[in-house]
């Protein structure tokens, strides 16, 4: 991980399938020019996302298959330039989705595999009229 956060310059960044954790996750802090991150079934928790929400040049966010619920989403509020969050199989449930209504960016949401429901699903489509919302 000391070698990635060398790459200043780094724009996307795949650990998918990695053993990257929340603790690793600290070191990318310092990538501004970051807009991609895919984290896809990586032991990230909501700790990790307080890191992740430090990366405010992100627009594209794989989080699918983490250990992510509400409680972290909100820590993806500074993440204005967000555009697509996949968030399938995790633990978030539609309390979590107002907290990604301040991302007005977003364009693309992936929800399926949570407990995400039509309800919620409406909240954040009302929310973001023009964001696409993938539940199921």
């Amino acid at each position: 991980m000391k070698q990635l956060a060398a790459m200043k310059s780094l724009t996307t960044l795949d650990l998918g399938l990695t053993k990257v954790s929340d603790a690793g996750l600290k070191q990318l802090s310092g990538l501004k020019s970051l807009t991609v991150l895919r984290l896809e079934k990586v032991g990230l928790t909501d700790d990790g996302l307080k890191e992740i929400g430090k990366l405010d040049s992100l627009t594209t966010l794989d989080l699918t298959n983490t250990a992510v619920t509400d409680a972290g989403l909100k820590e993806l509020s500074s993440l204005k330039d967000l555009k697509k969050l996949q968030l399938g199989n995790t633990k978030v449930t539609d309390v979590g989705m107002k907290e990604l209504v301040p991302l007005k960016n977003l364009t693309f949401l992936e929800v399926s595999g949570t407990g995400v429901t039509a309800k919620g699903v409406a909240e954040v489509k009302k929310g973001l009229p023009k964001c696409k919302i993938v539940s199921q």
